[in-house]
């Protein structure tokens, strides 16, 4: 257990005062106290068997689903058994960032993860020592920014997770965030963008693929970013890069993103490993610890750590990371990225049949969204009733749909079909 704990006082009331609560007590009002401070109703002095049946019996309340069709950030990918005994080696799971300054072999292991994330993404270096995509992106603008350009642009087709990290943290540092509206497009318009820039602009944040499933045309962003002179950052859904252009190919100054879909389970949605990739100046300004090369080809541990984050390299999920990129290789990532974009186009024609339309004709990757006569919510309950996780609720009407190789053409007809009969 870290001893570093960023909740500092002083932060803590800078972030009550942006979200407007007198303390942390008022956030939580509304939520019954036997949730937010439940208890393991059992006698004094029970026996360990009876505890542990105790646990167990509330253990087995989590619903398991078969099926899953939800993504919207966090994605249930197929982890191979090689690469889940690396994640619970013990050996692996007891090493920490400052094993790394120790072992030789253990920055190797870290330097070619990095730089094999660099070359799939086409980008000059790779930092790995973020908690998530979002961390990775703050740490950035915190390192862009200056006293003369202080505004972000980001589209409005960002995830709404990240749009309020964004906007909660980032103005605590003097960064004005402002939004992009596509006005109901599927697609960030790069002529709205170039409308949004001024001389406080210092960069454009958009993700690949966007929220709504949709692939964004990054190059005529970039085009305008470099005619202006400001940074392009993307956001990138890795797994997506086996099948379209890469990030830097496609002019992206900076790129952020989660390896989570990379062999790491989805953690109910929480942490995985943020990362950042630049050309190695605007890597070193970058909060954050990274392994870097010598002329005489020695490696070197950089850190580039302060009191606002903690981010040293998780050397177990780097690890883990490696060994899935090692085990698939590029043509396997090639294919499952095809996988992916294959099932979900055969999830979109199938819902489609059943009677469940498609609100955007754009391409797409693996997700889309969809609109239905009847609510979202009767979809999903049918769904979940039958032990199938349905897409993302949107909107009333709105599901956002994914598909990854773990979906069987089998499975997905039976989804459909649920989906027809509770719209009819």
């Amino acid at each position: 257990m870290s001893k570093y704990n960023p909740h500092t006082q002083t932060r803590i009331k800078e972030v009550l005062k942006t979200l407007g609560y007198k303390s942390v007590a008022d956030m939580y009002k509304g939520i019954s106290e036997n949730i937010l401070y439940p208890e393991l109703q059992t006698s004094n002095g029970v026996t360990e068997i009876v505890c542990e049946n105790k646990i167990n019996n509330l253990s087995n309340k989590n619903r398991v689903y078969d099926n899953c069709y939800m993504g919207a950030g966090v994605y249930n990918h197929y982890i191979p058994q090689s690469v889940i005994d690396v994640y619970n080696d013990k050996v692996i799971s007891s090493l920490t960032h400052s094993d790394l300054v120790k072992s030789n072999s253990l920055m190797q292991a870290v330097f070619d993860v990095q730089k094999s994330l660099a070359s799939f993404m086409k980008m000059p270096a790779t930092k790995v020592s973020y908690q998530d995509k979002n961390f990775a992106l703050i740490c950035s603008c915190i390192a862009l920014v200056s006293s003369e350009r202080n505004k972000l642009l980001v589209s409005s087709l960002v995830k709404p997770q990240t749009k309020g990290v964004l906007k909660v943290i980032l103005p605590l540092f003097g960064i004005e965030v402002e939004e992009v509206d596509s006005l109901g497009l599927p697609n960030t318009n790069a002529d709205f963008i170039e409308k949004s820039i001024n001389e406080k602009v210092f960069a454009v944040y958009v993700e690949q693929p966007n929220y709504f499933g949709t692939i964004e045309e990054l190059e005529e962003i970039a085009n305008i970013t470099k005619l202006h002179d400001i940074k392009f950052i993307v956001g990138a859904y890795p797994t997506a890069f086996g099948a379209l252009k890469a990030p830097g190919e496609c002019g992206a100054d900076l790129v952020v993103g989660d390896l989570q879909p990379f062999g790491l389970n989805i953690a109910f949605g929480g942490d995985s490993l943020g990362f950042v990739c630049a050309d190695e100046k605007t890597l070193l300004a970058i909060n954050g610890s990274y392994i870097s090369i010598t002329e005489n080809n020695e490696l070197v541990l950089q850190n580039n750590d302060n009191a606002l984050y903690n981010n040293q390299i998780p050397v177990r999920a780097v690890i883990t990371c490696g060994a899935y990129l090692n085990y698939l290789g590029k043509d396997g990532l090639k294919q499952v990225a095809l996988k992916c974009a294959t099932n979900a186009h055969y999830l979109n024609f199938a819902l489609a049949k059943a009677g469940i339309g498609v609100k955007y004709k754009n391409e797409f990757f693996n997700e889309f969204i969809t609109l239905s006569k009847c609510t979202a919510e009767n979809i999903l309950n049918a769904l979940s009733q039958q032990g199938i996780l349905g897409g993302y609720k949107i909107g009333t009407h709105e599901i956002l749909w994914c598909a990854t190789e773990l979906n069987a053409r089998e499975q997905m007809d039976k989804c459909a079909a649920i989906c027809g009969e509770v719209n009819k």
